[in-house]
């Protein structure tokens, strides 16, 4: 009896072997297989950061996680309508004077400062900029990064609970068109 033989009407290893290679053109290697359904999965998520950023807004979490988890190219943008947020600067923070981009320019927190508000699961704390009394939220990453524990221990700890369960993936970057509601 062969590997390739049925037993008891079960599949052998060696028919598991050769159905998984059926997956492959003759000649392709493993190699090109691969890069090709990453390609294939690139392309969704371009769809995706195309449909969004024409729509102007995340439909939820999970639809900005999948384009994080997803994403193989860092350069990828998705922009978004800022004139549906709402961003809360705290008042310990405050407005300093932006030499580099001009105006004054705050830390907030979107969403009505709701930690469970979908708003602020995906854009967190954000930059707004203000000049000649017209306010926008600076171009930010979609990352998760970590800072200094030290300083920013509320805000990390609201990151890992946001983070993808993944936890792996590729920033890409929001850029915010409009104005936002700043209280």
């Amino acid at each position: 009896m062969t590997d390739s033989t049925a037993i008891n009407g079960n599949t052998t290893l060696g028919e598991k072997a050769s159905g998984y290679n059926r997956v492959l053109k003759p000649g392709q290697s493993t190699q090109k297989k691969f890069e090709q359904l990453m390609s294939s999965v690139q392309d969704k998520v371009e769809k995706l950061a195309q449909e969004v950023s024409e729509r102007g807004y995340f439909k939820n979490k999970g639809e900005a996680d999948w384009l994080f988890e997803n994403n193989t190219n860092p350069n990828l943008k998705v922009s978004i309508d800022a004139s549906n947020l709402t961003v809360n600067i705290s008042d310990g923070d405050g407005w300093f004077i932006d030499k580099e981009r001009g105006g004054k320019t705050a830390w907030g927190e979107t969403g009505n400062g709701e930690t469970f508000n979908s708003d602020f699961q995906i854009h967190g704390t954000v930059a707004v900029n203000k000049s000649n009394e017209q306010s926008r939220i600076l171009t930010e990453k979609y990352d998760f990064d970590m800072k200094s524990w030290k300083t920013h221990a509320m805000r990390n700890i609201k990151t890992l609970i946001a983070k993808p369960a993944g936890g792996h993936g590729t920033p890409y970057y929001i850029e915010y068109r409009g104005t936002p509601n700043v209280k």
